[in-house]
């Protein structure tokens, strides 16, 4: 905990977090799986962990959340777990969520698409100098 870096150095991740700190804004998008993001998102969460101490890291980033589920009602530990963005100092806005089970339904979905649009409105008027 006291490198404020994580210990594993041969990947891509400090070029992420990188790419991330100069951001104005990042968006955290995964699917639902057992009430929490995918091994791949949580793998990549997992690997903040070397800059938990540096809890400015991401200080005037703006950080979006989406979440596609096949239910409605799992979304809370969900955005906790990607809301974790938060602890190093991003500014979490309200988060997104979209209704679908099969591969398209996100998109072929009118109310879906509402809802995106609406929400990318959204985020741009608040990352907007």
């Amino acid at each position: 905990m006291s490198l404020k870096h994580c210990a594993i150095q041969d990947d891509d991740f400090e070029e992420i977090w990188e790419q991330m700190r100069n951001s104005d804004l990042v968006i955290m998008a995964a699917p639902v799986y057992w009430h929490g993001p995918p091994s791949q998102m949580k793998a990549f969460i997992d690997r903040t962990h070397g800059y938990f101490v540096v809890r400015s890291s991401l200080s005037g980033v703006k950080a979006a959340l989406l979440s596609v589920a096949g239910d409605d009602g799992c979304w809370e530990s969900h955005e906790r777990i990607l809301g974790c963005i938060g602890w190093f100092g991003a500014s979490v806005l309200p988060p997104c969520r979209i209704l679908a089970r099969e591969k398209g339904e996100a998109l072929a979905s009118e109310d879906n698409r509402l809802t995106l649009e609406s929400w990318a409105e959204d985020l741009i008027s608040m990352v907007k100098p």
